[in-house]
């Protein structure tokens, strides 16, 4: 993954005109494998995070939106195969 990356979400109509887009992300690459509607009208994202000073693998990076985009909150489970679970990213693709 190249460094300095975001995650870039737009939403549109059922025309394919533009209500809102939005970006995510920080100072790492962050990098969305998956994203859902929720039965409230809003967003989950599940994705990646990787910094360029982290030895260890991707950490998993988990964001929910609101229906106009706007982040409710933002979890990152930090090296993940520390913790047993190995890191697979069509396991984060699956989901």
């Amino acid at each position: 993954m190249s460094y300095h990356h975001d995650i870039f979400v737009m939403k549109t109509n059922k025309h394919g005109d533009s209500l809102w887009h939005k970006t995510y992300g920080g100072i790492c690459a962050e990098g969305a494998r998956n994203i859902i509607k929720t039965s409230d009208g809003g967003f989950a994202i599940i994705g990646e995070k990787d910094c360029p000073n982290n030895s260890t693998d991707p950490s998993a990076y988990l964001l929910r939106l609101d229906a106009n985009g706007d982040s409710l909150w933002v979890n990152i489970f930090i090296n993940l195969t520390d913790m047993g679970i190995p890191f697979n990213k069509q396991m984060m693709m699956a989901i």
